[in-house]
């Protein structure tokens, strides 16, 4: 039986080169070819005849920035190409990104509301700008805006770091809004890398 090892790509770390550990088979080098809809699409580097990866659980790896995505495989019409299911990520995977996002906030206890700007952004929560009356330990309701629409969570204010600017962790948000916005964080940083390799 052939090794999965042996059709690695090349480990330079382009924008857009990934690492897809499958559990029970080994580790296979690709590339994203697309993320949408709760699922990443790869082309795989390598032969991959007689192969059946449909329905086993895998990691991504994106190799340039360290991001992970896990989920489960299916088949994608394509000898070479397949599409990870990615499960809701969990807390130890969060990874955040410089992100510039349309963002209200409505405090519980107070009657008004602020349109803040993200800074940076995770699916525990984020970095926001814009609403200068926020204190620590305050409860509030956040919309964020993205361009499949918006996404309704609860979160509490964890850090002030400057008059204008606070963190805020998401406490109540859905399992589906936590995974748009971890797709999120992947385009940003997939994108701040493509700015700074001199050679895309």
């Amino acid at each position: 039986m052939a090794d999965f090892r042996d059709m690695r790509g090349s480990p330079e770390p382009e924008p857009e080169r990934v690492e897809l550990e499958i559990e029970g088979l080994g580790t296979l080098g690709g590339r994203v070819d697309g993320i949408e809809g709760g699922f990443a699409s790869i082309v795989l580097d390598g032969d991959l005849s007689g192969w059946s990866l449909h329905g086993h659980d895998a990691r991504l790896i994106h190799m340039a920035s360290g991001l992970k995505l896990e989920g489960t495989l299916r088949a994608a019409g394509d000898q070479r190409k397949v599409e990870l299911v990615v499960h809701e990520p969990h807390r130890r995977s969060w990874t955040r990104a410089d992100a510039r996002l349309a963002t209200l906030l409505v405090p519980d206890e107070l009657g008004m509301l602020w349109r803040a700007e993200t800074r940076n952004v995770a699916a525990g929560g984020m970095l926001v700008a814009g609403a200068s009356e926020l204190q620590q330990d305050q409860s509030l309701h956040i919309y964020v805006h993205l361009e499949d629409g918006d996404v309704d969570a609860r979160g509490r204010v964890v850090r002030v770091d400057s008059p204008d600017v606070h963190a805020v962790a998401f406490e109540a948000i859905s399992g589906p809004d936590r995974l748009r916005i971890h797709r999120e964080v992947l385009r940003a940083r997939i994108a701040e890398l493509k700015d700074e390799d001199p050679s895309t």
